[in-house]
């Protein structure tokens, strides 16, 4: 196999592993009964009470579904 074509393959390979780990975790975090409530509480500690988390939170998703927030100062 031509080097070129076998690091592009080795580069898929790993892509996938990554967005297996990534679902695995977010399932985990997310959805998971046991420890979802656990990541929801401390989440939601680190956005309101870490106005520079707040900021990255707002400012890293759609307006549509978070308001942009105004004169936040760290």
């Amino acid at each position: 196999m031509e080097p070129l074509l076998e690091t592009f393959n080795n580069v898929i390979q790993q892509a996938e592993t990554i967005r297996n780990l990534a679902e695995q975790i977010h399932q985990e975090f997310f959805h998971n009964e046991f420890s979802s409530r656990c990541f929801a509480d401390i989440n939601s500690q680190l956005i309101w009470e870490n106005k520079l988390v707040l900021r990255v939170r707002t400012h890293c998703h759609s307006s549509i579904t978070n308001p942009q927030i105004l004169d936040l100062k760290t």
